[in-house]
């Protein structure tokens, strides 16, 4: 009988970069399956752990079968009470305000088909979606920008708050044109210091995501 491979240490940072792509793209479900094979192996990753009640939190707007307690006993094995607060800093500033504006931005113009965005027919463009989104990308952006005057990371020293903010910045953004742009230099010296580091490359798609014509 067939026996599908294991997940090995080593490729952990690629699970996890994949994982938050899977959230920015509005798939809970396929963020959570890659969290939960991760914590076969690693039952204690404090990252994969963020990641998972995120995934979780998610589905709760989407009206999935997921319990509160799940989500709970999830938060309960976060050890540093620091990060637990980052997790609720993060729900707020990263999943109510950027991703939601950025996966706005892509599913008004695409459909989402691993690993392609597929572009829509002109009559079914939500011109009006993708105008508000592309002024409140901006709006982020902005802030964002603001946020790293004078900072190598965003949280000081590299931080989870940077590794859940480079799939949007150094992948989506990039891929629908609205990054790079010289209006925001400290994102633009971020998006460099970042793809220079070794998690990053290593957990860099095989496939990466395109755009196909429909």
């Amino acid at each position: 009988m067939f026996e599908l491979k294991p997940l090995s240490k080593d490729a952990i940072p690629s699970a996890l970069e994949k994982a938050m792509r899977y959230r920015l793209l509005n798939e809970p479900g396929e963020a959570e399956s890659i969290c939960l094979d991760v914590l076969r192996i690693d039952p204690e990753n404090q990252q994969v752990l963020v990641i998972l009640l995120l995934a979780l939190t998610d589905r709760f707007a989407k009206g999935y079968g997921v319990g509160v307690t799940q989500a709970r006993e999830i938060l309960a094995r976060l050890r540093d009470p620091y990060e637990r607060a980052r997790v609720r800093m993060l729900e707020d500033t990263s999943d109510q305000y950027v991703y939601s504006a950025v996966r706005g931005l892509a599913m008004s113009q695409f459909e989402f088909s691993p690993p392609y965005l597929i572009r829509r027919k002109p009559e079914t463009v939500d011109h009006r979606t993708l105008e508000e989104s592309r002024a409140k990308v901006h709006e982020h952006l902005a802030r964002l920008d603001s946020e790293l005057s004078g900072r190598t990371w965003f949280g000081g020293t590299f931080s989870l708050a940077d590794a859940a903010l480079a799939p949007p910045l150094t992948g989506m953004l990039r891929l629908l044109g609205i990054l790079p742009d010289q209006r925001y230099p400290n994102i633009l010296a971020w998006t460099r210091r970042i793809a220079e580091r070794p998690s990053y490359l290593a957990s860099a798609p095989k496939q990466p995501l395109s755009i196909k014509e429909s």
